[in-house]
Parts: C-alpha cells; structure tokens; sequence
C-alpha cells in the first residue's frame, strides 16, 4: 500500500511591537491548535514571591474587562471549541485551546481580551484553590516527597529551579493583587511571547487575524532575550551528591542522574537516543534487565531532561527496600557496560527506527507542531521534522559512546532518595555509588 507524505509548511513573522507569530500549515488534518507561550516561569521568581507564575496562570481564568468571572470568560471558550487550558514550568507558561476551524477568528478575539485586560478577580476563592494542591504534594508528616524537587534542590541549590513551582505555604498566602499585576506586566509583553497556530490553515490568513487582535499590545518593560539565563547556573560539581527523604510510603523511590547538556547544546539528540536505549518499551535495557529477566521493579524510567542551558539524565525506579541494594547495584552496572561497551548494532538501529515511528506520529498532532515550531523561539531555534529525522540517521554508534562517555562520569552522579530507608540502608547505598 502505497503511503502519502504530508510536507508541513511553516512560517514565522515579527509584528512591530515584538510578538512572534508562527503558523504551522497541516492541511491534511481537521483539527487546530492555538497556543501562547510567555517567558513567564518559576525561574524568573524570587524567595519572596514563589509560586507567582503559577498563581498568575490560575489567575487569568479568573475574568478579564469583558468576562468578569471565569465561568463566563469559559463559557465563551466552550463556544468555539475544547477548554482553554495552560501550564507553568520553569522558563515559561503556555496556554492553549483548540477551535473549531470556522471559529479561529472568534478564538483569537477571546484570547486576546483573556492576555489583555485580566482582572484578577477572587483571589482569596483561588488562593484556597493553589493551597488544596500544594497540600496534595505532602505527605502525612507535611513534607513534599516529589522525587524531582528534592533533586532540583541537590543539583540547583540557591537557584529558583530548588525551589517548587507552585510556591510554598508561606508565599501563596502572602501573594497579593498588586504583586501579580507587577509580574504580569513585568512579563506578559509582546516581546516575551510566542503565538502559534497549526491546523488546516494558512499563514497569511492567521498573520492577519494575529495583527487585527494583537497589534495594540505594547512592551513596558525591556524583553527578556533567548539567552536569558547563560550564567545563572554555579559551576558543575566536582564530586558525588546525595539526598535522602524519609517518608512512610511502603516502596522507595529512588533517582540517580547525571549533570547533562541543554536542548540547545550539539549532544541533546544524542542524549534522547542513549535514553532510549536504556528504557523505549519492553525490550529496552532497563525493562528487560529489571524487570522482564529479574523482576526486580515494576516501573523504571530513563529520560533526558533539558532547559536552555542546563540538563540532566535522570534514572529512575521504584522499588522495595529489601531490594534496593540489588537494584541499584545492577543499574551502576548496567551504565557502566554502557559505558565501556556502547550500544550493540542491533539497539542503534532498533531505537533509530521508533525514533522514526515518533516523527512521523507528530504530522497528525497540531499540539505537537506547534510545540516544534513556536517554543523554541522563547530560547532556542527550530528542528523541523526532516532535519531532526536527517540529524538522528547521522548519530553513530562511536558518537553515542563519546557522549556516554563524557556524561556518565562520577563526578556529576547524583543520588535522591524519598521512602523508608534505615541509617544502615544509607551507609550501604552511600558506599556503593562512590565506587561507581
């Protein structure tokens, strides 16, 4: 059967107060995406107002000028399509919905009101919101046993990436009207953010509806550039690193991750097909070695994790204090074959091929273009499909190996524990990570 190739056509324009437009054109599909993305996120906090980009993000549902409470403001957005909806992360917040086609012109009305005029209306009925979810992070002891915390705060310390997203008690009690008005118009400007559209629709189209909406916009403040936060990492460490969480759960989980490179950085390609390696279905190394030949753990993760200028590799299991010792004897073993060894043929081209499988999944998700072609003007550059599927067939195995090598080195492991480990369990894991 003979398989139809989709090209994917995308465009990038500047309007002239600043705002990148970027229109992803997938005319084989029936469906849209809208996205916005602001240079907005927990490391553009201090101590003192933590948690604000995610408070802010709730608070924009909150009602604008026009809609003076979110369910009208929502209602509206239910009209043209699925829920307006959004997230923050470390170096920026998005937001996104997905209108029907005949609706785009209506959407982008909508959100142009939602960014421009919000009002911050019942913030104490939200605040209540944000801490019922800060409380769901604790555990009995009220201590926040998120594994990925901890390790931000090991590898991070000082920085605003050690500290939670969502802010602490403290801080989303004290956030205030006049403190969110300050962030949003200190961040929420043309210059700091990227709107995106792909579907069924073409760029001349969408340029003009983005300048009829958008153009009034203007930046009060200086944009943040993309290399905004080159620098604001201390230098990498020089030795082993450990963190141990005592939490009642019944299983430990457990972290070792290795300092790594940005998604900006020549390896970052790399560095997805090593993780791949170790853990992409049931015949990965991982998978097969801890669970379907030993069955030592139910779930194991292997990922690379990347922000503009720094990154880690990150494994992670789960797994029961009786045998905690053996998991983590075999994983440093299994790393360290890695290491000496390299993949085999077999594994190179087998992860190359469900790289594949992924690229060309990615022509029928609007979500996920618009993710490809819109984030990475916040701090990087575009990968279209074809160069990063062209970029993945010239990764060799001696490349994957000199990476391996470079990255899975002492020096830069860390080690975060949360569960119920013992003093003596702790010793016993310490030891077996220095001879690493």
């Amino acid at each position: 059967m003979e398989v139809k190739e989709f090209a994917l056509r995308y465009f990038k324009d500047l309007l002239p107060n600043g705002l990148t437009v970027v229109t992803v054109e997938m005319p084989h599909i029936h469906t849209m995406e809208v996205s916005m993305f602001v240079r907005a996120g927990l490391r553009f906090e201090t101590l003192k107002n933590n948690g604000i980009s995610h408070f802010l993000e709730h608070m924009m549902f909150r009602g604008n000028q026009k809609y003076s409470n979110s369910i009208s403001l929502n209602m509206e957005f239910e009209k043209i399509g699925r829920d307006l909806r959004a997230s923050t992360l470390g170096e920026y917040t998005q937001y996104g919905f997905s209108p029907h086609i005949s609706q785009l012109d209506k959407g982008m009305e909508l959100f142009a009101e939602f960014f421009d005029s919000p009002t911050f209306p019942e913030i104490d009925l939200e605040r209540g919101i944000i801490l019922e979810e800060y409380y769901e992070e604790l555990n009995e002891e009220g201590v926040n046993v998120d594994i990925n915390n901890h390790a931000c705060k090991l590898l991070y310390p000082e920085t605003p990436i050690s500290w939670p997203t969502i802010g602490t008690e403290e801080t989303i009690k004290a956030i205030n009207v006049e403190m969110l008005r300050d962030y949003y118009n200190a961040h929420y400007i043309p210059g700091n953010m990227v709107l995106a559209v792909s579907g069924p629709i073409e760029h001349d189209f969408n340029l003009s509806v983005a300048k009829k909406y958008f153009s009034t916009f203007s930046n009060a403040v200086t944009p943040v550039t993309k290399k905004h936060f080159i620098g604001s990492i201390p230098e990498a460490q020089a030795q082993p690193q450990f963190l141990f969480q005592q939490d009642s759960d019944s299983q430990i989980e457990l972290q070792i991750c290795f300092r790594s490179c940005s998604y900006n950085h020549e390896d970052f390609l790399t560095m997805g097909l090593i993780s791949r390696i170790f853990d992409d279905g049931f015949t990965s190394r991982l998978q097969r070695v801890l669970r379907e030949e030993r069955g030592l753990v139910y779930s194991v993760e292997c990922r690379a994790t990347s922000m503009s200028d720094i990154g880690t590799m990150d494994f992670d299991v789960t797994v029961r204090p009786e045998k905690l010792i053996e998991v983590t004897r075999v994983l440093l073993e299994e790393i360290k074959t890695f290491v000496t060894h390299g993949p085999t043929d077999y594994e190179v081209a087998h992860v190359k091929k469900r790289y594949m499988f992924d690229l060309d999944s990615e022509l029928d998700d609007p979500y996920k273009q618009v993710v490809r072609y819109a984030f990475p003007h916040l701090y990087s550059e575009e990968l279209s499909v074809e160069e990063e599927r062209n970029q993945i067939e010239m990764i060799s195995k001696e490349k994957i190996m000199d990476v391996a090598m470079k990255t899975f080195v002492p020096e830069v492991l860390n080690l975060i524990l949360v569960g119920p480990y013992t003093p003596e369990l702790k010793v016993e894991l310490e030891k077996l990570i220095l001879k690493y």
